[in-house]
């Protein structure tokens, strides 16, 4: 439990709960949550009573599901970048360059040279049983594959290469995180 002193409102503000509320969850979290301070001592968020032992394990519970979704953030963006690069066209049929079937597709044909060069079975295999990838779409990808304005620096296309594969392991690695700390039911 906190205690915090009654905060005076802005000169020409009408009174309102929701403004109130918001007001105060806003200062609440950047205290709490941010650790920032503030200048004025009345201002100040002091605790009244410690938190129970659920509500501390709650509590790092919470911090680190936070931390695992930020770090699955940082790593689809850096797939996305590696993706623009590599082969820019592949968002054109695939808008989301990071859900399940685009990283397995991503994953078995690194490159846009890779995707160009597979058999139809070997396309229809790396997309699996799922229908949100038509035939049609894996032809017309492979299509643009082959014509793609992607960077061509074999260097770079390597270090890309490494890069995405760590990152496509990285992220399904924190997704089983992210899974383990669902409730059962």
């Amino acid at each position: 439990m906190y205690v915090i002193h009654v905060q005076k409102r802005q000169e020409g503000l009408l009174k309102t709960d929701k403004r109130d509320a918001l007001g105060l969850a806003n200062m609440l979290y950047n205290q709490l949550e941010k650790g920032i301070q503030v200048g004025d001592p009345l201002q100040a968020v002091r605790r009244l009573v410690a938190p129970t032992e659920a509500a501390a394990q709650l509590r790092g519970m919470v911090r680190h599901h936070y931390e695992l979704t930020a770090e699955s953030t940082q790593r689809k963006n850096k797939l996305t970048a590696i993706c623009d690069e590599l082969f820019p066209e592949f968002t054109r049929l695939l808008r989301n360059p990071n859900l399940p079937t685009a990283l397995a597709l991503r994953s078995r044909f690194p490159t846009p040279a890779d995707l160009a060069a597979a058999t139809w079975f070997e396309l229809r295999e790396a997309r699996g049983r799922t229908c949100s990838v038509s035939d049609a779409k894996l032809l017309e990808l492979q299509r643009l594959a082959a014509q793609t304005i992607g960077t061509k620096d074999p260097a770079r296309v390597r270090g890309l290469v490494i890069e995405q594969k760590q990152l496509i392991r990285e992220l399904d690695l924190i997704g089983q995180h992210l899974a383990e700390r669902r409730p059962q039911k």
